[in-house]
């Protein structure tokens, strides 16, 4: 075996074998504290604290609608002086041709061979 061939092996099999030792070494409630959402703890038990979590809900939900926009900027004389300065982009072939073809020095070449050379079905 190649020494890629044992590192790969380490890793898939010796490493989760080492993380469930740890998970249960170290129990439980410290890894799914861990693993919470929350550090106050919110998320991490279904039922406890929705009620708390609903009320944050819904005060930033009453914030945000109570955010009005004023667009009188764009009536403002100042605004409407400002000059637009976008230049013209000038159009492009989209793509580029087929890579494979031959040249055009390369088509001539062909082309001159051929004219000079007889071809072997006229003989």
């Amino acid at each position: 075996m190649g020494k890629q061939t044992l590192i790969d092996i380490v890793i898939v099999l010796i490493a989760p074998i080492l993380l469930v030792g740890a998970f249960l070494y170290a129990g439980v409630d410290s890894v799914t504290s861990l693993l919470s959402f929350s550090s106050i703890g919110v998320l991490s038990e279904p039922g406890i604290g929705n009620e708390q979590l609903g009320m944050k809900t819904t005060e930033v939900l009453k914030e945000l609608k109570s955010i009005k926009f004023n667009d009188s900027i764009f009536t403002d004389p100042a605004f409407l002086s400002l000059y637009d300065f976008t230049g013209t982009i000038p159009e492009t072939a989209v793509g580029r041709p087929y890579p494979f073809s031959p040249s055009d020095e390369v088509k001539a070449l062909r082309e001159q061979a051929s004219g000079n050379k007889s071809s072997p079905l006229s003989r």
